[in-house]
């Protein structure tokens, strides 16, 4: 187990596409109370996932994510893209405006840092 020295909250970025944080509550409770000793927990749902404007690439769904690039057809990104553009502003769906909302909600709890997880 690791161990992290602050009591920071802890805040879980989950990975996948489309899956919520807020999915793995129970997961929190039951399995992963070792955390909560230390730690408030942060279950923050990024864009595009859970509650927040939640996109799903269907189109892409079927394809093996582990392949060397292209990890998925061009032709289903295109379809892919033109559904969901309509919904939403894809240009604002990047690792840096993700980091940009996590700070603004450490911000918002004046917490002087966060300890942040991926999964």
């Amino acid at each position: 187990m690791h161990r992290v020295e602050s009591n920071d909250p802890w805040v879980e970025l989950v990975s996948g596409p489309g899956n919520a944080a807020t999915d793995f509550a129970r997961q929190f409770v039951e399995d992963l109370a070792y955390i909560r000793q230390n730690h408030d927990v942060l279950l923050v749902d990024q864009r595009g996932t859970g509650g927040s404007n939640p996109l799903y690439g269907a189109e892409l769904a079927l394809h093996q994510l582990s392949s060397l690039p292209p990890r998925f057809p061009i032709p289903a990104v295109d379809r892919c893209h033109a559904r969901l553009e309509p919904s939403a502003d894809l240009a604002h769906y990047t690792s840096v405006d993700a980091a940009d909302d996590l700070e603004a909600v450490r911000q918002a709890l004046g917490s002087r840092s966060l300890c942040v997880a991926t999964g």
